[in-house]
């Protein structure tokens, strides 16, 4: 039954990532399974026909992450012209990427030196990005931002996941709404596991996180040598460097999954607690609380730092924060929790209970379609208007 449908979507994907899934398929997608929306997904690789067709029948077409080159932006003065909206998603604020993230690759306009100190303590600088050195450059980072700024010019429409991201992009663009990374609790679901005596420490996260992970570096080996029956689960990017002081065989280490059974792959883990370490500067405040908001749709409790976007999700009740970063500070959170199973089952059923609330797509896809559809009567006007004046 499809008499409830009010919009047409067409969306690109350029890969199988997580943005492109939590930006794009995840809600979308949902919005096609609740008969909301009609949607159509574009892969790169598609052929012209399915492009054009999914294009032609569209309303709104979204593209995450844009970076519109010639190409992209003659197609996208045409969706103009046949009266389509078109949508830009950004979920980063890629003016301020971290010299210490391997993304600083595509973005960075400025070389960075790493300074360390020798065998004999004197400082030695190590080049870490040098113009036209190992594929970085200055021309086509500048490029690149400068394409996506472009990107966001031109949409009728920019979405992104919180507030200050979104003040970060109404330089670009007056047009921007905020539309919160979002969980299938279906999918995030606690699995009836065995009991175990070890208490599960989880963390997970991509090579961008080394800055974060130093946070922990100091507090990891002081709570394991006071915990022996801890054990560490790491997911994603494992900084062997940062784990010289802890015994290898109390680490466990699990690659990344598949976006689909990646919920799965983490219930299975059995994590008693999770830790969330960010440092406090501006690319990692305009970042979302997709983290915590995972774990917490399975029950799992967080420590995490007291920084945005992360204290912005804290009511007192669903999570320990770590309001200074503090070595002592994490040391002690995590302690207390380790030592006290009641509590981190209080907390982690009142981080499940809000995170169901107000972060399950299943409730909240109908966001994405309120948002598509105030612009598909502005459009439909433009278009209007457009055809009266060539009369």
């Amino acid at each position: 039954m499809l008499e409830h449908i009010t919009v047409n979507i067409s969306y690109m994907t350029k890969d199988k990532g997580g943005c492109d899934f939590y930006r794009a398929m995840l809600p979308l997608d949902m919005l096609h399974e609740q008969k909301l929306a009609s949607v159509m997904r574009v892969e790169k690789g598609d052929d012209i026909m399915r492009i054009e067709t999914a294009f032609e029948g569209a309303d709104a077409v979204l593209f995450p992450r844009l970076a519109a080159g010639e190409h992209l932006m003659r197609v996208i003065d045409q969706l103009h012209k046949d009266g389509k909206a078109v949508i830009v998603d950004l979920d980063d604020n890629i003016w301020k990427v971290n010299p210490l993230s391997p993304h600083y690759k595509d973005y960075g306009l400025v070389e960075y030196q790493h300074v360390i100190k020798d065998d004999y303590g004197q400082k030695k600088r190590i080049d870490v990005w040098k113009d036209g050195r190992d594929g970085f450059s200055f021309k086509r980072s500048r490029e690149l931002l400068l394409a996506m700024q472009k990107s966001l010019e031109v949409a009728d429409l920019v979405t992104t996941t919180t507030d200050l991201l979104a003040d970060v992009l109404r330089k670009y663009n007056h047009n921007v709404k905020v539309l919160p990374n979002c969980v299938d609790m279906n999918r995030w679901c606690p699995l009836p596991l065995r009991p175990h005596d070890e208490v599960r420490l989880f963390w997970a996260g991509g090579s961008s996180h080394f800055e974060d992970w130093q946070i922990l570096a100091p507090v990891l080996p002081v709570v394991m040598q006071r915990f022996p029956k801890v054990k560490l689960i790491l997911m994603g990017t494992k900084f062997a460097g940062l784990l010289k002081n802890i015994p290898i065989d109390r680490v466990e280490f699990i690659p990344w999954e598949d976006n689909l059974s990646y919920p799965y792959k983490c219930a299975m883990l059995g994590a008693d607690l999770a830790v969330i370490p960010l440092v406090d500067n501006v690319f990692n405040r305009c970042k979302s609380a997709l983290k915590w908001i995972e774990q917490s749709a399975l029950g799992v409790p967080c420590v995490m730092s007291g920084v945005s976007p992360y204290k912005e999700m804290y009511d007192g009740a669903n999570a320990v924060m770590v309001e200074d970063n503090s070595t002592e500070g994490w040391i002690e959170a995590i302690s207390t929790m380790i030592r006290e199973p009641v509590l981190r089952a209080r907390i982690g059923g009142n981080a499940q209970r809000y995170v169901e609330a107000r972060y399950d797509i299943r409730k909240q896809a109908v966001e994405w379609l309120y948002a598509y559809e105030s612009e598909k009567p502005k459009k439909q006007e433009d278009a209007w208007q457009l055809a009266k004046s060539a009369i």
